[in-house]
């Protein structure tokens, strides 16, 4: 039976080459959407004003539109080696990978210190030094498609799945321990992800009760 965490779609501005755009009317001048035989799709027409645009050519330096990288995060304890969001009194303030154990949430008299570890993302940089999981094309288009629709999509879940891992004791000989584990397509190493639904009949109020009882939603 499938297991699935609570998750938040987050969209912050890059310099660098991105998937995502957020586009005006006033930027198309010279620029041409990027056409694909296998994704007829392309979202970055001149009917957006003031909306998102998806680009196939992930190469294509585009300089006009604000470029943004999705991230896919969690508010949960931040350890060594994660990726995580570090926002300074609500501004973003950029994306960091731990050296330590980092606290999701800080604060003191004079500031707040939000931090959300990132478990999913489209940013190239990230994704060529690290095995963190990427969004897939088909996720990032339905964002995109709900957005200009100003549906924006926030919350999500995703998929875990029950793996083995080794525990360590001095007392004791190494032991294999289960725990839950982000699930990924093998293929593409995307994120599974699926609808976060508002609405729901009382049958299924009481399977996904029923459901949270058992561990399998977090």
């Amino acid at each position: 039976m499938e297991t699935y965490k609570r998750a938040n779609v987050v969209l912050e501005a890059t310099k660098k080459r991105s998937k995502i755009a957020l586009c005006h009317k006033t930027t198309y001048n010279g620029i041409e959407p990027i056409h694909s035989k296998e994704l007829s799709v392309s979202l970055m027409q001149s009917s957006v004003n003031d909306g998102l645009g998806f680009f196939f050519n992930e190469h294509s330096v585009l300089k006009k539109p604000l470029q943004m990288d999705m991230f896919i995060v969690i508010n949960e304890e931040i350890v060594k080696g994660d990726w995580y969001l570090n926002y300074v009194n609500g501004e973003f303030n950029g994306v960091f990978q731990a050296e330590s154990c980092i606290e999701p949430l800080v604060e003191n008299r004079t500031w707040h210190e939000k931090n959300l570890k990132v478990i999913a993302t489209t940013r190239p940089e990230i994704l060529k030094i690290s095995s963190i999981p990427t969004v897939s094309n088909a996720f990032i288009e339905k964002y995109v498609e709900k957005y200009n629709q100003g549906k924006k999509i926030t919350e999500v879940l995703v998929e875990l799945m029950e793996a083995e891992i080794n525990s360590f004791s001095t007392r004791r000989p190494t032991i294999k321990a289960k725990a839950k584990m982000l699930k990924t397509n093998p293929k593409d190493n995307t994120v599974v992800i699926k609808k976060l639904r508002e609405q729901f009949s009382r049958e299924e109020v009481g399977e996904i009760l029923l459901k949270h009882m058992n561990g399998l939603i977090e």
